[in-house]
């Protein structure tokens, strides 16, 4: 105790939770203030910069045939493709529960998928959705059926005309599951590698 009737200070040391609060608090309000100046610069730079953008993007189309050509022969092969919801007319798909196996976790499903047509289907996404006894859902998986290129696991490649493809998945349900119903998301079919324009002109035809 001071004598001489000064003002005593008292530091009060603050919590853990206090400088938590505290931190959190300001790197939030710095995201927050960096992403605007962001926003407002770039709103500005694409007022200033349309033609050049706009310029930049046909650039980027007429350059799209020569990246094209610069790419290895399987993924280049691999894009020359196009959606076509009409082709499920020549897909037979199904989805059944499989009695499971002792040990393993989940429920086990088999998703079979016949391609009929005469055409490779170089992409196709799949719902599959289990329904309990009254069919509501109670759970929900996404699977690649077919792919462009054959890597691994999901990526199983292409399903070329009458192959059948086989694909056993594991599920978790919360709640007895009776069936599987099945959901086509998206199809895209391989048109194959376009002619070089030269070739073209060289044709007589």
């Amino acid at each position: 105790m001071y004598q001489n009737g000064g003002t005593t200070v008292v530091r009060k040391r603050m919590s853990f939770l206090s400088v938590l609060v505290i931190s959190l608090t300001a790197i939030i309000v710095t995201v927050v203030l960096s992403a605007f100046g962001i926003a407002v610069y770039g709103l500005r730079i694409a007022d200033v910069k349309a033609t050049d953008l706009v310029g930049l993007v046909g650039e980027t189309a007429k350059s799209l045939p020569e990246l094209c050509k610069s790419l290895p022969p399987a993924l280049a092969d691999a894009i020359h493709d196009q959606r076509r919801p009409d082709y499920r007319a020549k897909l037979d798909v199904s989805a059944r529960l499989t009695s499971g196996e002792s040990g393993r976790p989940g429920l086990g499903i088999i998703v079979e998928v016949t391609n009929r047509g005469d055409e490779v289907v170089s992409l196709l996404t799949m719902r599959l959705v289990g329904l309990d006894d009254e069919g509501d859902p109670v759970f929900e998986r996404n699977t690649w059926v077919a792919t462009p290129l054959q890597i691994e696991q999901d990526w199983r490649g292409p399903l070329l005309p009458h192959e059948t493809r086989r694909i056993p998945l594991r599920v978790h349900a919360s709640q007895p599951t009776r069936k599987v119903a099945t959901e086509i998301t998206d199809i895209r079919v391989w048109q194959g590698t376009p002619e070089p324009a030269d070739a073209k002109q060289a044709d007589p035809k």
